[in-house]
């Protein structure tokens, strides 16, 4: 049997390359991990899929900081309750499996940035549904009465330990 003629030039990708532009989509989290950055600080990995629109299925990846010193760990920790509450979780500060986050639909506001000369998303905001209230990310943005991340209240659940 002849093997077949394959050109991988003749024809597309077939998933699209790059960021997806500047905007709010509908979007899940299908994965999270923990991690050390830096081999220093523990984050929680995220993977947003887009759900919806032009964009469907594309992936958006985040971050929240759980380790380091009190206002970076602050802000991680008020991000991750905007995220609890954007998804409809009852107990932000009951959550000690992140995998209670999955599949849970939310909207991001998305950014794009560059990073070492190549453009990447990096999700700026979060809101709910059903009341398009956004809660603000920890990127400077001055945060809402519902979600204040200067809060020195752990809304985590997770034992962090070296």
């Amino acid at each position: 049997m002849k093997k077949p003629e394959l050109d991988p030039n003749s024809r597309p990708p077939c998933w699209p390359r790059g960021p997806i532009p500047p905007g709010t989509y509908e979007a899940r989290i299908v994965s999270t991990y923990l991690d050390h950055f830096q081999s220093q600080w523990l984050i929680l990995a995220l993977t947003w899929m887009v759900t919806g629109g032009d964009y469907a299925s594309r992936r958006v990846f985040d971050w929240v900081l759980l380790s380091g010193d009190e206002e970076s760990v602050n802000y991680g920790y008020g991000k991750f309750k905007a995220i609890a509450e954007a998804i409809g979780h009852p107990a932000p500060e009951a959550i000690d499996n992140s995998e209670e986050l999955h599949d849970l639909p939310c909207l991001i506001t998305v950014a794009t940035v560059e990073q070492e000369d190549d453009p990447v998303n990096e999700v700026r905001g979060y809101a709910a549904i059903q009341n398009m209230d956004f809660f603000p990310s920890t990127y400077g943005l001055q945060p809402s009465e519902k979600c204040d991340f200067r809060s020195t209240n752990c809304p985590i659940g997770f034992t962090i330990s070296r």
